[in-house]
């Protein structure tokens, strides 16, 4: 009997403790243990908020769109033909202009401009102006006498101050030489000067050029002068050059004089070498023509002296 009260009387003492356990709030229980509480959760989820980069495309200028402006022309190729008698009508093809713009960036036309002025009427070295956009260049052409003559290879004419002996024709023109040895001088006062820096050229083409009247030197034809290098001892024959009034070359007056003896030249009665314009052995020579009328192709120094028979192409 005493068992039994004993366990309903602990029985009630569990049963108070629970409820008193039961009673407590929850503001109580975090009072007691604020350090250890979890903050309070919200329901929904927030997704973590990242700032995404801000990327700014790189600024680039606007390829200009104004065509580029023309500020210079100049000839860059001459017309095919440059020579003509006088009437005849001009010819511009070959003629090409090379424009310069303000992008620093050139263009080449053969078409569009235009041609000045040119009076075919008369003879004489003529400047032609060409014009394109407001922009001028020039050139220069070349107007002869109409041929008044009409002549044959190895006849001796009279032109100028002197007579000579035809060597060639080629349409207009005729191929002169002077019959005989007009001087004795000097190649060059020093040594190593090919034909384009000689003074022998610039005698000739000061001197005996300003020797014709005007009217022969309308007459004369401008020339493409080219000197071959000497093949036996490899010397150059230095650049080309347009002269009025040249020496022959080796090359030449072995094809325009059909022998030695023909080639044998004369001053003032008596037999005398005469110069040619190739280079001899050396710098310094230059090849000439014997008393015997040889091509001496190992040549003499160009301080020595030898006789001068100038050669001209010429509209007779």
């Amino acid at each position: 009997m005493k068992h039994r009260l004993f366990a309903l009387f602990l029985a009630l003492i569990l049963a108070v403790s629970a409820l008193t356990a039961c009673s407590n709030t929850p503001e109580e229980s975090k009072g007691s243990s604020e350090e250890a509480t979890l903050p309070e959760s919200s329901s929904e989820t927030e997704e973590p908020t990242t700032e995404e980069p801000t990327t700014e495309e790189p600024t680039t200028e606007e390829p200009s769109t104004e065509p580029p402006v023309i500020t210079g022309v100049s000839v860059i190729s001459d017309p095919q033909k440059t020579e003509y008698t006088v009437g005849e009508e001009f010819e511009p093809a070959g003629l090409g202009l090379l424009l310069q713009y303000d992008n620093l960036k050139f263009s080449r036309i053969t078409e569009g401009f235009t041609i000045g002025k040119i009076d075919m009427s008369t003879a004489g070295k003529k400047e032609v102006e060409v014009t394109y956009e407001g922009f001028t260049s020039t050139f220069f052409i070349n107007v002869f006498p109409q041929p008044t003559r009409n002549v044959n290879v190895g006849e001796i004419v009279d032109f100028g101050p002197y007579s000579w002996r035809v060597l060639a024709k080629e349409g207009n023109k005729t191929l002169l030489i002077t019959n005989e040895i007009i001087e004795v001088r000097t190649f060059h006062a020093h040594s190593g000067s090919p034909w384009e820096g000689s003074a022998m050229r610039e005698y000739l083409n000061g001197t005996i050029y300003a020797g014709f009247s005007e009217g022969d030197r309308n007459r004369i034809v401008e020339t493409e002068v080219s000197t071959p290098d000497n093949p036996i001892y490899n010397i150059s024959g230095g650049p080309s050059c347009r002269d009025r009034v040249f020496l022959l070359s080796s090359e030449e007056a072995k094809t325009y004089f059909p022998d030695d003896a023909s080639r044998i030249g004369k001053y003032r009665g008596a037999v005398k070498t005469w110069w040619l314009r190739s280079p001899g052995c050396g710098k310094n020579i230059i090849v000439y023509i014997n008393e015997h009328g040889e091509v001496y192709d190992r040549g003499v120094a160009v301080s020595d002296t030898c006789g001068v028979r100038p050669a001209i192409w010429v509209i007779l």
